[in-house]
């Protein structure tokens, strides 16, 4: 038998996204997580196979889009295709951003 009271139970969870829908700035917050997520899906088509599991979305804001590379070969390969990236998020509607790329730092 299961605790329904548990830190797992449906009412955490509710909880959760009642604090996440009901503050300004966690709303903020998870619609430019989603925003970041979308860009990233969008380029999906574009990234070659072997680099799309090394690129994560990072922070979307007004001054850019950041893409995590998993390492430094990877963000130099991103970073010349800067152009067609931005064509693709272009193409696709959305917001023209510049892209930066940054490298996952390792702990």
């Amino acid at each position: 038998m299961t605790d329904s009271t548990g830190p797992h139970s449906g009412a955490a969870t509710q909880s959760i996204a009642q604090a996440l829908a009901s503050s300004d700035a966690l709303s903020s917050l998870t619609a430019r997580i989603h925003a970041s997520q979308a860009r990233l899906a969008a380029l999906q088509a574009v990234l070659q196979a072997p680099i799309r599991a090394q690129v994560r979305a990072g922070p979307l804001d007004s001054e850019g889009f950041t893409l995590l590379a998993a390492s430094q070969p990877v963000a130099a390969k991103l970073r010349n295709m800067l152009p067609a990236l931005e064509a693709c998020l272009a193409a696709q509607g959305f917001t023209q951003l510049p892209i930066r790329v940054k490298v996952l730092a390792l702990r």
